[in-house]
């Protein structure tokens, strides 16, 4: 049976992991996450932590929703979303060149359908119901890497999402966050 770990307290937090062989050392340096992000992201429901009664062992748990983003023009040419340039308030500029248009870390307690929506919402301003397709859940356990030592569990939820033609921008979407700008463009489907 899995049970899960959360604490209001920081310190009791802290003493708790603490108490694991977890690499915490590392934590907090380089690309590595903190202790405290850690705790942000348990307190925020974006991660849950489980206790495995029967093997004695902790593991992080997140789910996360991939979606493929599709549009058929009326001349019967698919059109696929890509997320394709990431800009930084201090400047910095990165390409992206990732499978599906819109990932999105689902919270603890949210449906995949229900955060589909949110991603939609949030990302392409798209606030309308959409043609959906679910692929396949994804289960995939293998040691974090943004915690050294803590093994995590990601639930993968893949979704297939048509875009009408009242929905379908062609110059594609732009998100505005408080640190960076997401731009999403339109390509050919192959």
């Amino acid at each position: 049976m899995e049970t899960y770990l959360v604490s209001d307290n920081y310190d009791d937090f802290l003493h708790f992991i603490s108490s694991w062989d977890l690499e915490l050392g590392k934590w907090g340096t380089l690309t590595y996450k903190s202790v405290n992000q850690l705790y942000k992201e348990l307190i925020n429901n974006d991660s849950a932590i489980l206790y495995n009664d029967a093997t004695k062992e902790i593991i992080r748990e997140v789910s996360a929703l991939f979606i493929d983003i599709l549009h058929i023009k009326s001349n019967g040419k698919s059109l696929r979303l890509k997320e394709d340039i990431q800009e930084f308030k201090d400047g910095r500029v990165r390409r992206r060149d990732k499978e599906y248009a819109v990932s999105e870390k689902l919270k603890t307690d949210e449906s995949p359908s229900k955060g589909l929506k949110r991603a939609l919402s949030e990302e392409l301003s798209i606030h309308t119901p959409v043609k959906t397709h679910f692929v396949k859940k994804d289960i995939k356990i293998e040691e974090s890497l943004s915690y050294p030592g803590l093994i995590t569990k990601y639930n993968i939820y893949i979704y297939e999402v048509e875009l009408s033609e009242a929905q379908f921008n062609e110059k594609g979407y732009i998100e505005f966050g408080d640190d960076i700008t997401t731009t999403f463009t339109w390509v050919e489907k192959i």
